[in-house]
């Protein structure tokens, strides 16, 4: 009986410890797993305009005119990878939507002097349209879902709805667009002005830009609760009290004497398609309503009544007069 006993205790105790072992290792295997990220990221098949001129793979998506290259339809799924310099992509007003996977929607790779524009764009990557080492680049009538990122100088972005993301570069222009967010992470001499900030959150600016060209700067959606003072100069549409632009936390603390302020900020929104302030409408000054009809005869036949009795009275007058010196 006691070795009985001694025995099943043998075996309860190695069945625990092997459970304990079990355990171990299947927990180093679910952290190995977690930690090694085995399901990898999902990347779509990419249209490529290569370096040539080539569009890769053939597609009737894109009609290729010489230098120019026009979307003919909306494209879902299949971002767009420019490899090719001096070229033109002309959205015609077409879309390229990725709902799904990682991908930057349409990608200018270490390209220059390559213009895209009249195309609205949409990814889950939050950098919906990216110029990769480009410069020299024109992105114009562009709508995004979050942001064109930069990585390159002298580029352009104009005429267009989207968030604007500097990582580095210098002399980069932002101008008559309508920007949802920005960040400006490096470089120099980057310039914003005639834009519409209508910002949810702070900047993330961690060094200094331009954001006047010297005359006129930007609309900012809170100016005027921000500096309720603030007035007009003259009729310029310019407010008179400069806009600090207030930080993101973290770059305020990690780079707390860079300066970021607009010297010549905007009191209305700038009309992007005219080029101009967009000046409120003044009202117009209200016409009197005409007098009723009841009312107009009424005051036209007692005016005529007073003139006729005073001709009358006038008349006699000069006839009393009259025969007064007949008879002397």
């Amino acid at each position: 009986m006691g070795v009985a006993l001694n025995v099943k205790k043998k075996v309860y105790g190695l069945t625990f410890v092997m459970l304990l072992l079990f355990s171990a290792v299947a927990g180093l295997l679910l952290v190995d797993l977690a930690s090694s990220n085995i399901i990898p990221p999902v990347v779509l098949p990419v249209i490529t305009i290569g370096s040539g001129g080539s569009i890769s793979p053939e597609t009737d998506l894109i009609s290729r005119n010489g230098n120019t290259y026009t979307l003919t339809a909306d494209i879902q799924e299949y971002p767009i990878v420019i490899k090719c310099s001096n070229i033109i992509l002309d959205g015609a007003g077409h879309t390229i939507n990725i709902t799904t996977g990682d991908n930057v929607g349409l990608e200018l790779y270490h390209v220059n002097n390559v213009i895209v524009k009249n195309i609205t764009v949409f990814s889950r990557n939050i950098y919906t349209i990216y110029l990769y080492h480009s410069s020299n680049c024109l992105i114009t009538g562009v709508q995004t879902g979050y942001s064109v990122r930069i990585v390159g100088s002298s580029n352009t972005i104009t005429e267009s709805n989207t968030g604007v993301y500097i990582f580095s570069g210098s002399n980069n222009l932002i101008t008559r667009n309508n920007i949802s967010d920005v960040l400006v992470g490096g470089g120099s001499s980057n310039m914003f002005f005639k834009n519409n900030f209508c910002l949810t959150d702070y900047p993330a600016l961690f060094v200094e830009s331009l954001w006047d060209n010297g005359s006129v700067g930007n609309y900012w959606s809170n100016y005027t609760i921000k500096y309720p003072n603030a007035s007009e100069v003259g009729n310029t549409g310019i407010g008179d009290t400069s806009y600090v632009i207030q930080r993101e936390w973290s770059t305020t603390k990690e780079y707390p004497n860079v300066k970021n302020v607009d010297n010549y900020p905007l009191m209305y929104p700038y009309d992007i398609e005219n080029d101009a302030i967009a000046f409120p409408t003044p009202e117009p000054t209200p016409t009197p309503e005409p007098e009723s009809f009841p009312t107009l005869v009424v005051a036209t036949a007692s005016a005529a009544s007073a003139i006729a009795g005073a001709a009358l009275l006038i008349y006699f007058k000069n006839r009393k007069h009259s025969n007064e010196s007949l008879k002397v």
